[in-house]
């Protein structure tokens, strides 16, 4: 009797182990960390560079964690991420700058003025930028597919940019 209460011990809690693992993220975003330690979103309100790759996954976009970037003007380094699928005319770029407070973010949005260049200087940019920004989020697209609107979709309209 005492094996079979031990046998049923075992497979309970291996049950209730297995109840709690989260599966691994699927795709190239394995090595995609956030500032701060969260659960995944699978959706829900943009707020960070993870809810936005889940946002961006549910509309069908493929994306892909590229390295870090970073641009003179702001105070964090970034992430590029490459985006396909969903009816971009081609494979797009854009860079999540993600900062530990909304405030940063402000602060850093304001030192780009509507055309999107830094108050301080002039970029010679290789096609129109355009800046969005969710909470602690700041988010680069140079380029013109007209695609990419999902992001004023998922991310409110450019706050700067041609």
């Amino acid at each position: 009797m005492r094996s079979v209460v031990a046998i049923g011990a075992v497979l309970l809690l291996g049950g209730a182990v297995a109840g709690c693992a989260q599966p691994a993220p699927a795709g190239p975003s394995r090595g995609l960390v956030s500032a701060t330690t969260r659960a995944s979103t699978h959706g829900g309100v943009v707020d960070d560079q993870v809810s936005l790759v889940d946002n961006l996954r549910q509309r069908t976009v493929t994306v892909e964690v590229g390295g870090a970037v970073e641009q003179p003007f702001l105070s964090v380094n970034g992430t590029q991420l490459r985006l396909s699928g969903a009816g971009l005319a081609s494979p797009a770029t854009i860079e999540s700058y993600e900062y530990d407070t909304a405030a940063a973010a402000t602060q850093d949005a304001e030192q780009i003025d509507p055309n999107g260049d830094p108050w301080t200087s002039k970029i010679a940019w290789v096609a129109p930028p355009h800046f969005y920004r969710a909470q602690r989020l700041i988010v680069l697209y140079v380029g013109a597919d007209a695609g990419m609107r999902l992001l004023a979709g998922l991310l409110g309209p450019p706050f700067a940019g041609r």
